[in-house]
């Protein structure tokens, strides 16, 4: 599935914002990628298993999630090591 392969691509879709910071902005391909994780094993663990190929590059990650509990929610949520 398109969007789930490229969720693998983090270092390929960072952009530099200047200062020491990197974006991952959200595309029309992830209004999809919800429907394609249910069929996925290890479906929650996607963002973290993609994050991890980063993790070392950077301080914090900031994950900026929906005020709903969806699939891309519980993605951001196992991915992340606190909660503000």
């Amino acid at each position: 599935s398109a969007s789930i392969a490229e969720a693998a691509a983090v270092p390929d879709k960072l952009k530099e914002a200047g200062a020491g910071y990197a974006v991952l902005g959200a595309n029309r391909e992830l209004a999809g990628a919800e429907v394609e994780l249910v069929a996925e094993e290890r479906r929650e663990r996607r963002l973290k298993e993609a994050l991890a190929k980063v993790d070392a590059d950077y301080d914090f990650v900031l994950i900026d999630c929906p005020p709903s509990l969806s699939m891309l929610t519980l993605n951001g949520l196992c991915a992340a090591q606190g909660v503000i």
